[in-house]
């Protein structure tokens, strides 16, 4: 009489190594763009927040009417013509190394003199590493700039001291061959300096 040992052939064995092999490689690709995409969000609310804080900065100077706000004007704002369509660089295959023709960056200072100080050396401009965004402590701005533009008007209309404020933020988000862009328009009417 002969004895059966029961068990798993090597097939079967192979088998549901392949399987189980296949379930982790799905699991783990689905859990890192997962990740990916968390990760897009975090930094996209991030610059949100930065643009959004440029802006802030912009009403403020603006409304203070004080030096920083006539710098701004005098130094750094451009006419209409200057203007090229794509003026949020949207779509672009890589972000701007250095700050374009009379772009700035704003900075909060703990100076009592001035609350605001204007980025727009050609060294306060560099990529961003991971997210744009603006640093107060090395006064250095990582793919966020402005452009204040005014607008074409007809001389001594109500609103020929308008200004508009082109915010852009570029980075390369993790995973990604793309930069992503993120830009608002401020508009920004003067009653005169």
């Amino acid at each position: 009489m002969r004895k059966f040992n029961r068990g798993d052939t090597l097939v079967e064995v192979l088998l549901g190594v392949t399987i189980f092999s296949l379930v982790a490689v799905i699991a783990l690709e689905t859990m890192n763009r997962g990740m990916a995409i968390a990760q897009y969000s975090l930094e996209t609310t991030l610059v949100r927040q930065q643009v959004d804080a440029q802006a802030e900065m912009l009403r403020y100077a603006h409304d203070m009417k004080n030096d920083t706000w006539k710098k701004l004007v005098d130094n750094n704002s451009v006419s209409v013509s200057a203007v090229n369509d794509n003026e949020g660089n949207l779509g672009v295959e890589k972000c701007p190394d250095d700050f374009s023709t009379k772009e700035f960056a704003l900075v909060a200072t703990p100076s009592l003199a001035s609350k605001i100080s204007i980025l727009n050396n050609p060294g306060d401009y560099k990529a961003a590493e991971t997210y744009a965004r603006v640093d107060s402590d090395t006064k250095k701005t990582y793919g966020i700039s402005v452009r204040l533009v005014k607008p074409s008007t007809t001389t001594g209309s109500r609103d020929s001291n308008k200004y508009d404020a082109y915010i852009k933020a570029c980075w390369m988000p993790v995973g990604s061959k793309m930069p992503a862009t993120i830009g608002t328009i401020v508009r920004l009417y003067d009653s005169g300096l």
